[in-house]
């Protein structure tokens, strides 16, 4: 599986609220440090954490990544993939919780929230 499933711009509809977003945002964490990633939805319907590839080396032996929710839960999840050209990691998305849908396009004007990750983006509102 590649990360061709992943745009790195992700948008959501309908401005969310701030709670919605923030259950959607994780801690990756070891004793090495820790990171943040996003759960989105692929257009598959599949869920996914995404993050930053240098995170990779929150990873332990097993191919796992700690994630700590926002209500403090801790799962550990498997690492999918990984691009070091784009900076993005892929990591298998927690149960149960839909994630921000990957934005396909948007029209000229229209008001999108959106959140990246990966080199060469920009963030726009």
């Amino acid at each position: 599986m590649g990360l061709m499933l992943i745009c790195a711009i992700f948008k959501t509809i309908n401005t969310p609220s701030d709670a919605y977003l923030r259950e959607r945002v994780v801690k990756l964490q070891s004793k090495r440090g820790s990171c943040s990633g996003e759960q989105v939805r692929a257009p598959s319907g599949q869920d996914y954490i995404v993050s930053a590839a240098h995170c990779i080396i929150l990873k332990d032996s097993d191919n796992n990544i700690q994630v700590v929710k926002e209500d403090g839960t801790i799962l550990m999840r498997k690492v999918l993939a990984e691009d070091s050209d784009s900076d993005l990691l892929l990591i298998e998305g927690l149960p149960g919780l839909r994630g921000l849908n990957i934005a396909e396009s948007a029209a000229p004007g229209q008001y999108v929230k959106t959140f990246t990750h990966g080199f060469f983006i920009s963030l726009h509102v």
